[in-house]
C-alpha cells in the first residue's frame, strides 16, 4: 500500500477552497536526466471531490487508490480485494502501532544493556522515539520560496526547497493554480482530505506521520510540475516531471471499487498480527 498512500501529501500542496466542477487528469513520469530516459510514474484522476491514483509502472494488476466520501480505498485488480481506511479504521491502526511498540520497550528494556545499545545504535533515529514514547517528534518540513524561477513541462515556475531541521532534502518547481485547469476540483478535493488528516492527526502522529508536515506542503501554494530529491545540497539525476494535465468529464464507475471485489477486514488482520501469544 505505500506507494499509493505516498501520493496523499502531493494532494494536500493543492489546499485551498473551491467547488468542484469538470473533472481533471494529471500525468507524471520520471525522467533521467542523464539520458533522457523515462517511464510513466503517477496517473491521479479528479472530480466532484473525489480522486483516484493509478501507478501505470506497475501494470494493470497493480494497486491503486480512491480517495471518496473521506474514505482511502487501496485496491489490488491481481487479488480482487480491497481495504477500506476509514477514520475508524486508521485509528484501529494506530492503537495496533502503539501496542506493537509498547511490546518492543518491554522486550528491550529486558535486555542487558550492551545488547540494548547495539540494538539502539542498529535502530538509529527511531530508538529515542520507541524508547521515550514522550520524547519530542522530529522537526517538521519547512517550505521556502527560493526566489528563483524554472521551466518545467513547458511551463515557468517558482522554485521551492523542501528542508527538515535545516537541511535541503527536495526541490519543488510550482505553478500557480491559476495557470492550470480544473483548479475547482482540485482545491475541493484538498481541502476534504486536510479535513480528514487534522481530525487524525492524533493517530497519524502515531504512525509516524507529522501532521505539521502537510501545513508546510501548503505554503508553496500551488501545484509541483516537478519534483527531485536533493542529496548533499545537489539535486538527484531522476526528477519527477508532469506530462499531462487535462480537462475531462470522467465516469463515476472510476471513483469505485469494481463490482465482485472482496473487502480484506484489515482491523482483523492487525489484532491477528499483533496478538501476543500465550
Amino acid at each position: 500500500m505505500n506507494r499509493s498512500l505516498g501520493a496523499v501529501p502531493a494532494l494536500i500542496s493543492i489546499l485551498a477552497a473551491g467547488d468542484a466542477c469538470a473533472g481533471v487528469v494529471i500525468e507524471s513520469a520520471t525522467v533521467d536526466t542523464r539520458d533522457g530516459s523515462s517511464r510513466p510514474e503517477q496517473k491521479l484522476y479528479v472530480q466532484d471531490g473525489a480522486a483516484r491514483v493509478e501507478q501505470p509502472a506497475e501494470g494493470p494488476g497493480g494497486e491503486y487508490m480512491i480517495f471518496r466520501d473521506d474514505v482511502l480505498y487501496v485496491v489490488e485488480p491481481d487479488k480482487k480485494s480491497y481495504v477500506t481506511l476509514d477514520r475508524e479504521t486508521i485509528q484501529a491502526v494506530g492503537g495496533a502501532v502503539n501496542d506493537a511498540m509498547s511490546r518492543m520497550r518491554e522486550e528491550l528494556a529486558k535486555l542487558p544493556p550492551e545488547q540494548r545499545a547495539m540494538v539502539e545504535q542498529m535502530m538509529g533515529s527511531k530508538a529515542g522515539a520507541m524508547m521515550n514514547p514522550g520524547s519530542t517528534p522530529p522537526p517538521p518540513i519547512a517550505a521556502r520560496d527560493t526566489g528563483r524561477t524554472d521551466e518545467a513541462a513547458g511551463r515557468r515556475c517558482k522554485v521551492w526547497e523542501l528542508q527538515r531541521d535545516g537541511e535541503v532534502f527536495e526541490e519543488l518547481c510550482v505553478v500557480d493554480f491559476s495557470e492550470v485547469p480544473g483548479q475547482e476540483d482540485l482545491r475541493a478535493l484538498a481541502s476534504r482530505m486536510n479535513s480528514l488528516l487534522q481530525e487524525l492527526s492524533d493517530t497519524l502522529s502515531q504512525l509516524g506521520v507529522n501532521p505539521q508536515d502537510f501545513e508546510s506542503m501548503r505554503d508553496v501554494g500551488g501545484y509541483p510540475i516537478r519534483s527531485r530529491d536533493v542529496v548533499r545540497g545537489q539535486p538527484a539525476s531522476k526528477e519527477t516531471v508532469l506530462t499531462d494535465w487535462r480537462e475531462e468529464s470522467l465516469p463515476a464507475t472510476l471513483f469505485a471499487v469494481p463490482e465482485g471485489f472482496e473487502r480484506r477486514d484489515l482491523r482483523a488482520e492487525l489484532e491477528r498480527a499483533t496478538d501476543r501469544p500465550d
